[in-house]
C-alpha cells in the first residue's frame, strides 16, 4: 500500500486548492498513479486545470502553480494585456489520428488544416486548405489541445468546426515559422491531375 493525495470533493477546473480540498489515502502500489502525489505538503494555493472528482489523485499534470494561469499562459512571454492583441485560449478536441499521431504536446506550433464536401448537386467536390499557421499549443489533455489565438481567429475556428468540416492539427518543426504558402487543394483538380496521360 502506496500514500495517495486525493480530491476530497468534487473541485472545479480553474480552482485554487484549500487544506480541506484534498485528503491522503492508501491504495495498493500497482493500482496507484506512477506520478500520484503523497502528500498535502504545498498544495495550498495550487489550481487546478482540469475538474476533480472526489477520490480522485491529484497529478502534478492536474495542478498548477497559482498566479501561472494554470498550466498556461495566454499571453505570450513578456506581453500584457496593455501591449498585445486580445489573445485567448481556446480548446479543440482533435483525435490523434488528425494531429501527427497523437504526438504534439505543449509548446509545439502548429498549422490547421480544414478539409471540406463541398455540397453542389451539379459538381460536387472535397476541398483542402490550411487556413491558419504557426499557432502555439498551450496544454494538452489527450485529445483536447488548448491553442492561443486571438479572437478573431477563435471565432474563425469556432465556424469551422460547426461547418461539419474536419479539422487536422500539423506539426511544425521547432523554430519553423515559414509561411505554408500554399493556395489549398481539391478533389477535382487532383482528379485531373491523376487523368492526364
Amino acid at each position: 500500500m502506496v500514500d495517495v493525495l486525493v480530491a476530497a470533493r468534487d473541485i472545479e477546473a480553474r480552482s485554487a486548492l484549500g487544506s480541506s480540498d484534498v485528503k491522503v489515502v492508501q491504495l495498493p502500489r500497482d493500482a496507484a498513479p506512477a506520478n500520484a502525489l503523497h502528500d498535502a505538503t504545498g498544495t495550498t494555493g495550487l489550481i487546478t486545470t482540469v475538474r476533480l472528482s472526489a477520490n480522485e489523485p491529484v497529478l502534478p499534470t492536474k495542478i498548477a502553480l497559482a498566479g501561472s494561469e494554470g498550466t498556461i499562459a495566454v499571453l505570450p512571454p513578456g506581453q500584457t494585456v496593455a501591449t498585445s492583441a486580445a489573445f485567448r485560449a481556446m480548446s479543440v478536441n482533435i483525435p490523434d489520428s488528425n494531429a501527427a499521431g497523437g504526438l504534439i504536446e505543449t509548446g509545439d506550433h502548429i498549422d490547421i488544416l480544414y478539409t471540406l464536401s463541398v455540397i453542389d448537386p451539379t459538381k460536387p467536390d472535397f476541398v483542402g486548405r490550411i487556413v491558419l499557421q504557426d499557432i502555439p499549443v498551450l496544454a494538452k489533455t489527450l485529445t483536447v489541445y488548448t491553442l492561443r489565438v486571438d479572437a478573431a481567429t477563435a471565432e474563425r475556428i469556432a465556424a469551422l468546426q460547426a461547418s461539419g468540416g474536419t479539422l487536422q492539427l500539423l506539426l511544425r518543426a521547432p523554430g519553423d515559422a515559414r509561411p505554408a504558402g500554399t493556395a489549398g487543394a481539391s478533389f477535382a483538380n487532383e482528379a485531373q491531375r491523376l487523368l492526364r496521360p
